[in-house]
């Protein structure tokens, strides 16, 4: 939506749909929410001369699904390039219902990302810090994106 490059400053709106895959069996083995969740997230991202800032925050509207609430989520983390290719972050997360309700988590999480030619691999561990259910629970996450760039024409 907005970037200043002089001054180091974007700020981003990207929707998102998120639904079970139909015939799947997900929602019934509880690997998946029912109905679809329609997700308005809002990014700020701030480039210091030692390091970046960025706030994450959403707000997540379930549709066809009387169970569950409107809920928002809250990131806000600091990182920093290690070298040119490597990256460092840290990352307190949480998020809650908007009605009234005990349903809650926050984490903090840490994570790496590298670059490999047209590969980035991703990295991320994080552990609650106050969950609903009151137990500890611990995340680990890899990811992997592929850089694909067309050939230009002679």
């Amino acid at each position: 939506v907005y970037t200043n490059e002089r001054v180091g400053l974007l700020i981003s709106v990207y929707p998102q749909v998120e639904f079970a895959v139909p015939g799947g069996g997900g929602v019934a083995k509880g690997l998946a929410e029912p109905g679809q969740i329609v997700t308005l997230p809002l990014m700020l991202s701030k480039e210091f001369h030692e390091f970046t800032f960025v706030v994450n925050a959403g707000v997540e509207k379930p549709l066809h699904d009387s169970e569950s609430d409107v809920a928002g989520t809250l990131g806000i983390g600091f990182g920093r390039a290690i070298t040119r290719k490597l990256a460092a972050m840290v990352e307190v997360h949480g998020e809650a219902a908007f009605a009234a309700g005990p349903e809650r988590l926050v984490s903090l999480n840490v994570g790496l990302i590298r670059g490999i030619r047209h590969v980035v691999l991703y990295a991320k561990a994080g552990r609650s810090l106050v969950s609903s259910d009151n137990l500890s629970h611990t995340y680990l996450g890899l990811g992997l994106k592929l850089l694909i760039h067309p050939e230009e024409k002679k």
